[in-house]
């Protein structure tokens, strides 16, 4: 019986994350080709395309890192969180809040560059904007790979579909199984009424 319920359990655990990775593939592959992140209830991940936030810090973002993104309102940001926005030319980029910019805006700028140095007047035309139609979600956590994922970033659909492919296969598996669980077990209940009803007929008989 627990065996049982262990089975059922861990069946529908597969079919709810099978039905999760399909959410993120279908999901995914429509933000990418919009140049958007996924929202995931409120998160999201990307990989860091440039090597602009790394420094000489280990815990520093480095080029090719996974970042965990949290889906935040703009009114949360303050300067010094690190955020993903999109420049004007429609590509994502992660910089730290540097300061705050004209009409509800801030100063964009990479950890590489030296954040205590003032940005002169005449350059701050040259940098980028953050504002609440180009934020896209703040950066709450890393993993490094060291640069593996930088490979990867060129066939994310590619992975998520392989992904994809293994739950599916595990839930197809799972499936079988329950209907096998529940095949015999109907089996067991028949035999069971069969080997009642011979005995009733066998003390019919002795009667």
């Amino acid at each position: 019986m627990y065996k049982r319920i262990i089975k059922i359990g861990l069946s529908t655990l597969s079919i709810l994350l099978f039905g999760l990775a399909v959410y993120i593939m279908a999901f995914g592959a429509i933000a990418i080709k919009n140049n958007k992140l996924i929202n995931i209830f409120g998160y999201s991940y990307s990989l860091v395309p440039t090597n602009s936030m790394e420094t000489s810090d280990p815990k520093s973002i480095k080029e090719g890192d996974f970042i965990f993104i949290k889906i935040k309102d703009f009114e949360d940001v303050n300067v010094g969180d690190i955020v993903v926005y999109k420049t004007s030319q429609g590509l994502m980029f992660v910089h730290r809040v540097h300061d705050e910019g004209p009409n509800n805006s801030f100063y964009m700028r990479g950890d590489k560059i030296n954040l205590d140095e003032s940005i002169p007047d005449e350059f701050k035309n040259d940098v980028d904007l953050l504002t609440e139609s180009n934020y896209q979600g703040h950066v709450i956590g890393r993993i490094g790979f060291i640069n593996i994922s930088k490979g990867l970033s060129k066939h994310r659909t590619t992975l998520i579909a392989v992904i994809v492919g293994i739950l599916f296969v595990f839930v197809l598996i799972q499936v079988v199984q329950i209907i096998r669980s529940v095949q015999n077990h109907k089996l067991e209940q028949l035999k069971e009424q069969l080997d009642k009803e011979n005995k009733e007929d066998d003390i019919d008989l002795g009667n």
